[in-house]
């Protein structure tokens, strides 16, 4: 699923003498697998001690530095914080740090955003450098997330971006900043025009990376009965589940990301799987020595597979409902297990 823009700063923030500059001017939406990146500018460069919260009087979400570099001139700063999952609403954004500083706060927020965290969500954090009027940075990205800059000088205004705007800010005493988002790509260039005599800028970048999914298909075969889907599915295990039960085969394949429970069952070593994979439901796999099974809830059509021991080993019995298994070999399940079977 692809990152998507959920809501920017209507305005940045920014000001000069400063060791602290607060935004109210975000209002995150509610949708699913949320994530907050913030552009910060800087005109000194050896400000220390940094702290960037989400809802400090709330939720209290600390952000996390995903990158900062500083020009080659006297001054000028750039740095990306990072957060996943930042709670909804119109909340402030709170920055504070030691020495006096001229700086500018902008943020965009994002859904459908891998919720590791780190790295893992804020990829391929980059920087560069310069001193000409066309400062720009090349983040390494892919289709389907998307990435972002911030941008600062000491000279000239910034125009002309070469992806979506989301702030720039001039008539600051010494610094002038901006920011842009774009959707990702293998590689993507956010470049800007600066007017007025070139002098030294500092650009940083980040991919944002989106939330795993499956791709590819899934199939049940039962016999002559195939149920399939195709699509794009979030998940966290990768792979084939494949199993046969005499000629009923059950398989799923493809990459799927989920949370996996595992309880135990003493009886004959039974063992039993619950795969929670959003979009597809359930899938439940159970296993013994001598029996295994793979259920899948396929878009609404239901597999379901119910296996259990007898209270007597002796008892020689088995009941089976299969009306769309043609095929299935009934010599494949042993004499201790009571097996039904209901397609739906």
């Amino acid at each position: 699923m692809d990152v998507a823009f959920d809501a920017r700063t209507t305005d940045d923030a920014a000001g000069s003498g400063l060791t602290s500059l607060n935004s109210s001017l975000l209002t995150i939406g509610s949708g699913p697998n949320r994530a907050l990146v913030v552009q910060i500018n800087f005109s000194l460069k050896t400000v220390s001690g940094l702290t960037v919260k989400w809802d400090a009087t709330g939720a209290n979400q600390s952000l996390t530095q995903i990158i900062a570099a500083n020009s080659d001139g006297a001054q000028g700063r750039s740095e990306l914080w990072g957060l996943v999952n930042p709670v909804s609403g119109n909340k402030e954004l709170s920055l504070a740090w030691t020495g006096s500083s001229e700086a500018v706060v902008a943020a965009v927020a994002w859904t459908n955003v891998k919720q590791s965290g780190g790295a893992a969500t804020f990829a391929n954090a980059t920087s560069n450098k310069g001193a000409n009027n066309t400062p720009s940075v090349a983040v390494t990205s892919k289709a389907g997330n998307a990435t972002m800059d911030v941008s600062t000088s000491n000279f000239g205004a910034y125009s002309a971006p070469t992806q979506t705007e989301v702030y720039t800010r001039e008539f600051l005493p010494v610094i002038d900043g901006a920011g842009s988002r774009a959707a990702g790509a293998a590689s993507v260039t956010h470049q800007w025009t600066l007017s007025g005599t070139p002098g030294n800028w500092v650009s940083v970048g980040v991919d944002i990376v989106a939330v795993d999914g499956i791709t590819g298909s899934l199939s049940a075969a039962l016999g002559n009965t195939t149920l399939a889907a195709s699509g794009s599915v979030g998940g966290d295990i990768a792979g084939t589940l494949s199993t046969t039960l005499g000629n009923v085969t059950l398989t799923a394949s493809g990459t799927v990301t989920t949370d996996v429970s595992t309880a135990a069952f003493g009886s004959h070593g039974l063992s039993f799987d619950a795969l929670l994979v959003p979009d597809l439901e359930m899938g439940v796999s159970i296993a013994s020595s001598d029996l295994e099974m793979v259920a899948l809830l396929v878009h609404g059509i239901e597999v379901d597979v119910s296996v259990r021991t007898l209270s007597t080993p002796d008892v020689e019995e088995m009941e089976m409902s299969a009306a769309l298994v043609p095929d299935l070999d009934l010599a494949a399940v042993p004499e201790l297990w009571d097996f039904k079977a209901a397609v739906s």
